[in-house]
């Protein structure tokens, strides 16, 4: 300024700028007009050293997309460090950018005025405001109407006696702290009004700002993210608020995204009572919030810059993605090792527990890392060499195997689903026989036996082969013979319950020496009910004439099943290879 009016020292024209907002001036319309024009107060320069000089930036368009950003980092110069600065900035859902617009230069200039005492009515209001929404308590952000009700609840318990302290010998009479409750309910009623009335007279006063100029509300923007910063200077967590299209506030915070309330983001961003605060805000113009930023507003050297930033981070990310995809396989890994080795609830009865138990382990970890190839890597031929090379090492070079191995993998599933069939029979028989059926439980008894007979040197090679179920046959045939009533003729006709142990003696015995070993008690037991049941059938009036020897060339010639001629004392077929799984749950379930 110079005799009265003002000269202009220089100008500039920039085609793109930040714009970073004092956080001190309180709210974005205040920080706004201080960006805008300002004094500089240390400028030197010109031949005169007392002279006044304004500094103002005008803007000739805004993008579609404006983000503004908050200064929350300053320099202490007593401690010489970076600090955070956590002052209260308020900022609108909607703004109206017009007043800064080079054209309106002169009008907002005129009604600056009205508009900074307003702003200092505001200011006025919420120093009251934060007298009653920060107390002089050890918890400052809590309001004094909160303490109120806190007290209110503890005088409450004195009165009718349910506080511990109320017993103590010099608590006050019950009538007493009706008195205390009654004149703090007055005051609560009192704090809670007051706060109420200072609430909305700020909003009303920021309302008129925002009216202030009323024909100037054409270029409009709409918040829609808000980019939160706890912590300090030089370390904390970051987050951001985002409001979507379906009219709801979303919460991005690393991996976690979830939706809230808006409450918490004015109560997480606006700053003033913890080292919680909002360092960005972006706001989309409402005419054209659904529509993507035109490139005209970015100049080329940033749109150069900005595109090797996004495929600089597409890249990371796919390394990223690789990276965590690596940490999942061997996670994922160990982990079915770990399963198959311990007989865990996922892995008993599985392929891969038999393979651990065969001793096969090359071949286990082939297993364990084909599925994981389709579930957590979907393609390992797909990925580079140096990804590659990390899985062999990691699977001991066994994700690959030759054909021959291949083959002979393909006979040890076979052998698994015998492995299955047998123990499926094996425990349906122990079920049955403990409900009381004992054809039922006998039949699938001899079934599981007849099963691993019949396929015992495979079994006994893989560790497959249980000789608990050989012990267990004798000592259920041996029970079973035990309920024979050998008055009861009818029990030693063709469908009667000793001829259906009879046949099953036959049937076992054929199992060789050890299973005929284990049957032989059994058998002398039901030869003794024989004799006995064949004693008195002399005098039966059913005229049965049986005898031991016959019996014996019976079961020398061998006879069809006597439970049912449909179900023949036969080995089971292995279990259908599209059918493990399901077969694998039901023997888990038994």
């Amino acid at each position: 300024e110079s005799g009265g009016g003002k000269v202009m020292l220089s100008s500039s024209k920039a085609d793109f700028m930040e714009v970073i907002l004092n956080i001190e001036s309180g709210d974005v319309h205040a920080a706004m007009e201080e960006y805008v024009v300002v004094q500089v107060e240390d400028y030197v320069g010109g031949k005169q050293r007392d002279q006044a000089v304004e500094k103002s930036v005008w803007f000739e368009e805004f993008p579609p997309v404006l983000m503004l950003q908050l200064q929350r980092v300053s320099y202490d110069k007593d401690l010489q460090a970076a600090v955070k600065l956590n002052a209260k900035f308020n900022f609108p859902r909607e703004i109206f950018m017009d007043r800064y617009l080079e054209k309106h230069r002169t009008e907002a200039l005129e009604g600056r005025q009205q508009v900074a005492e307003m702003r200092a009515c505001c200011r006025d209001i919420e120093k009251k405001l934060d007298v009653r929404t920060n107390s002089d308590g050890p918890r400052q952000d809590i309001a004094l109407h909160e303490y109120l009700d806190g007290t209110i609840r503890f005088l409450q318990k004195m009165s009718t006696g349910t506080d511990p302290l109320s017993r103590h010998p010099k608590a006050p009479p019950a009538p007493l702290m009706n008195d205390f409750c009654k004149a703090a309910q007055e005051m609560y009623t009192m704090a809670v009004e007051e706060k109420s009335s200072l609430e909305a007279q700020l909003a009303d006063k920021r309302q008129k700002i925002e009216d202030s100029l009323p024909h100037l509300k054409r270029v409009g923007y709409q918040l829609f993210a808000v980019l939160v910063h706890d912590g300090q200077a030089g370390s904390g967590h970051y987050w951001v608020y985002i409001w979507d299209q379906a009219g709801r506030w979303i919460k991005f915070s690393d991996s976690r995204v979830t939706e809230v309330g808006e409450a918490e983001v004015w109560d997480q961003s606006v700053g003033g009572k913890s080292n919680t605060s909002a360092y960005c805000l972006m706001y989309t113009r409402i005419a054209t919030s659904k529509t993507l930023p035109d490139a005209k507003f970015v100049p080329e050297a940033l749109r150069t810059e900005i595109t090797g930033d996004n495929l600089r981070l597409k890249e990371e990310i796919k390394r990223w993605d690789v990276d965590k995809m690596y940490e999942r396989f061997c996670c994922d890994f160990d982990k079915a090792m770990k399963d198959a080795e311990q007989s865990t609830d996922s892995s008993i009865f599985s392929f891969e527990r038999f393979l651990y138990q065969a001793g096969i382990r090359v071949l286990l970890e082939h297993v364990v890392a084909s599925k994981l190839d389709d579930t957590v890597l979907h393609g390992f031929k797909n990925l580079d060499n140096h990804m590659q090379t990390k899985i062999l090492t990691k699977t001991n070079q066994s994700m690959v195997v030759e054909d021959e191995e291949l083959r002979r993998l393909q006979k040890l599933r076979y052998t698994h689903r015998v492995y299955l069939a047998v123990c499926e029979a094996w425990l349906q028989a122990r079920v049955d026989l403990k409900q009381g059926m004992l054809k039922q439980g006998l039949n699938g008894l001899c079934k599981a036996v007849l099963t691993q007979h019949a396929h015992a040197s495979d079994l006994r090679q893989h560790h497959a082969f249980d000789g608990d179920l050989i012990n267990s046959v004798g000592t259920a045939l041996e029970e079973a013979v035990r309920t024979i009533d050998h008055t009861c003729i009818t029990s030693f006709q063709l469908n009667g319950t000793s001829m259906a142990l009879f046949a099953h003696f036959r049937a076992l015995c054929a199992c060789g020496d050890d299973v005929a070993a284990k049957v032989a008690p059994a058998r002398a037991l039901w030869r003794q009910a024989a004799e006995k049941a064949l004693g008195e059938a002399w005098a039966s009036p059913l005229g049965i004439r049986l005898s031991i020897d016959e019996m014996i060339r019976m079961e020398q010639t061998g006879f069809p099943n006597p439970i049912s001629h449909d179900v023949p004392l036969v080995a089971a077929e292995p279990v259908p290879a599209d059918g493990v799984e399901d077969a694998i749950a039901r023997v888990r379930r038994l």
